[in-house]
């Protein structure tokens, strides 16, 4: 791990910005769109009384909101890697060193450890930033 420390940045960096990207990008409710979804199609479908025509007609139209909805979380899912596996694809070109670290157990706890403290700097900020108001 002596002199990776600008590999382990520039790691770190990369996954700070997938974190804000997935963050500012809100993709945990698009997910939780995508289980809701699911959930009113399981309902429908247990649905005693109903005929099956309508049952049918309904697991459609939820199937395509199904489909938009994981596309778009999809979407969103690759949009949050790209900064980490940008950084890994110029690494493949240019060696940086950002694999190596990658692949280093010491590297992943102190970028880990590194993750964690800005994690929670970010969350006391959040919450100062919300008393404030």
């Amino acid at each position: 791990m002596t002199g990776a420390i600008a590999p382990i940045s520039l790691l770190l960096a990369a996954i700070v910005a997938a974190g804000e990207l997935a963050r500012r990008l809100r993709i945990v409710p698009r997910f939780a769109t995508l289980a809701v979804l699911g959930r009113r199609a399981g309902a429908v479908l247990a649905r005693r009384g109903v005929s099956d025509h309508l049952k049918e007609r309904a697991t459609r139209i939820l199937a395509g909101r199904m489909m938009a909805s994981s596309l778009t979380a999809g979407a969103i899912l690759v949009l949050v890697i790209a900064p980490v596996v940008l950084l890994l694809l110029v690494d493949g070109t240019v060696p940086l060193g950002v694999r190596a670290a990658f692949f280093d157990w010491q590297a992943r706890l102190l970028i880990l450890f590194m993750s964690l403290i800005y994690v929670l700097a970010r969350w006391r900020l959040g919450r100062r930033r919300l008393q404030s108001r």
